[in-house]
């Protein structure tokens, strides 16, 4: 307990007539309680966090599904498939630290953003025509960084890439070290990454 707290303690614990045992008593008795429970609180805080991020990653690959079902591909007219999608946030760092996609900068073209696709359309799809293919958003309400800061990131490119590797949306997770494999076939969380499943390549 900090000294402002303590003398806020104090004087309430005097104008209620309180005498200066029974309110070292409650201070005593509220350090106590305030160091016991922190680290349970600590901890109903991280795994909070764990909880959002597990549902952020599962409603990102979703929409991903469902811009790809409306879409027919994530190729715009004037720019070609991206890479990587990604959101606001840090760049996490890579579990090693050669170069790894997951980490790569926002370039315009093979790494783009969420935001752009899902929330409104800055990526240029054509509107939807009666009973055709277009860009039906917004898919999300809105998108922020995962809990620790850092930014979602979805392997999109390997949606039209022969070989059956999984796409899916990460988030680095407490450690914001992304150690998942960029590309691998099946779904091999690695780590305290958060992934859900966006699908699989041809």
């Amino acid at each position: 307990m900090n000294l402002r707290r303590s003398a806020a303690v104090l004087l309430l614990a005097s104008a209620a007539g309180f005498s200066a045992a029974e309110t070292t008593a409650i201070l005593g008795a509220t350090s106590i309680l305030s160091a016991t429970a922190a680290p349970q609180i600590q901890d109903y805080l991280e795994n909070a966090r764990e909880v959002k991020a597990a549902g952020d990653v599962q409603v990102i690959a979703l929409s991903i599904i469902r811009l790809v079902a409306n879409v027919g591909h994530l190729r715009t007219p004037t720019e070609p498939h991206p890479r990587l999608l990604v959101s606001d946030g840090e760049i996490p760092e890579p579990a090693d630290k050669a170069e790894d996609p997951w980490t790569a900068a926002i370039d315009a073209r093979s790494t783009q953003r969420l935001e752009d696709h899902l929330l409104d359309n800055a990526a240029g799809y054509p509107m939807p025509t009666r009973g055709g293919f277009g860009w039906h958003g917004p898919y999300l309400d809105r998108l922020t960084p995962d809990p620790w800061g850092s930014r979602y990131a979805a392997n999109v490119g390997l949606l039209e890439q022969p070989g059956g590797k999984t796409v899916i949306v990460v988030s680095a997770g407490p450690n914001r070290i992304i150690e998942t494999p960029f590309e691998q076939v099946g779904l091999k969380p690695a780590g305290d990454d958060v992934v859900a499943l966006v699908g699989r390549g041809q």
